[in-house]
């Protein structure tokens, strides 16, 4: 019963850790209330689209991640190209 308990404390600490509340004000059992704030948060912190330089939607998310990595991969440059020498 121990290891239950530890169990069902150690979720109800990562989800509110997740959804960054204070559990003084939501109590320790009340686990839907954290997954409802944690599903918000990650709605909220989603790309459903990018528009790339030519005007082009992306909504693929491979398509997404290809973009923004290129992207940064090309604002950062290569190692040949910091401002030390070095590379």
């Amino acid at each position: 019963m121990k290891d239950y308990r530890e169990a069902i404390e150690a979720e109800a600490a990562s989800l509110r850790q997740k959804a960054k509340v204070d559990k003084s004000q939501h109590g320790d059992q009340n686990t839907a209330y954290f997954h409802i704030i944690v599903k918000v948060r990650f709605s909220r912190n989603r790309i459903l689209s990018l528009t790339v330089e030519s005007g082009i939607l992306l909504t693929e998310e491979d398509d997404m991640a290809r973009e923004a990595v290129g992207y940064f991969v090309n604002l950062m440059g290569t190692r040949s190209d910091n401002c030390y020498g070095e590379g």
